[in-house]
């Protein structure tokens, strides 16, 4: 054989044993379609998550489409007839450098499915001062696995000079609440709305019992998103401490 035949050789060899050592870690015909079967799987699973992260930030409560049945709620879950208030205070970050400061009160009532809630928020980002009170009015189903949801009607006043344009307008919220007992976590997301465009905000809130009473400590983390026009920016984001009562 000749020096340039022996590459050709050499290539002709391996090619030979890859194939032989390919036919050995074959797996068998079952093996391949079990295999075949969960990637499908898993690409049918990713193909779920960006559709459902989009619906849970858009519309929370549209979950509770998927659940086929209404539940009647444990004495201390969210769904059941409850009023709860509030007190929060945190630090306010904002497009600009600056860092403020907020504070405010909230207090709710649900009844036969039917929500009532009103908050008084004050935000402070030197030298601006602006008072928020905002009311709301709407329903609440309560449905398996702890959860509820529904929709709720408002108006978002504000006080004080604007900041960056117009802030106040109605408000539609779009809740999802998972509770045990008195642990509560929300969802919702809520959308601002008046003659000069609409915004898209989002808040999320967890509380838990202290020692078993009816007192409740948490947290809360919300975006805002001013002022009130289309394609308007976050401008606002906020993250609280809370304390309140379930009664």
């Amino acid at each position: 054989m000749s020096v340039r035949g022996i590459p050709t050789a050499v290539v002709v060899l391996l090619a030979m044993g890859r194939g032989a050592l390919g036919r050995a870690q074959e797996p068998k015909g079952d093996s391949l379609r079990r295999d075949s079967v969960h990637v499908r799987q898993c690409v049918d699973c990713m193909m779920l998550v960006f559709p459902a992260t989009a619906l849970g930030l858009a519309a929370p409560s549209a979950f509770l489409s998927f659940i086929d049945s209404t539940t009647t709620p444990s004495r201390r879950e969210y769904g059941n007839t409850h009023l709860a208030a509030y007190l929060t205070g945190g630090p306010v970050a904002s497009q600009n450098p600056d860092l403020g400061w907020t504070h405010g009160q909230n207090i709710e009532v649900l009844a036969y499915g039917v929500l009532a809630d009103v908050r008084v928020e004050q935000y402070y980002l030197f030298p601006q001062h602006l008072g928020y009170v905002t009311s709301h009015l709407g329903f609440i189903l309560p449905s398996e696995h702890g959860l509820a949801g529904g929709i709720t009607f408002g108006y978002r006043g504000v006080r004080g000079p604007p900041v960056i344009g117009r802030q106040e307008g109605i408000e539609i919220t779009l809740p999802l609440i998972w509770s045990r007992g008195d642990a509560w976590w929300r969802f919702e997301s809520y959308y601002v709305g008046s003659t000069h465009g609409t915004n898209w905000n989002y808040r999320v809130q967890g509380e838990w019992p202290l020692g078993g009473t009816r007192y409740v400590a948490g947290v809360k983390a919300e975006t805002m998103a001013l002022p009130i026009r289309d394609r308007s920016n976050v401008s606002w984001v906020t993250l609280t401490a809370l304390l309140g009562i379930h009664r």
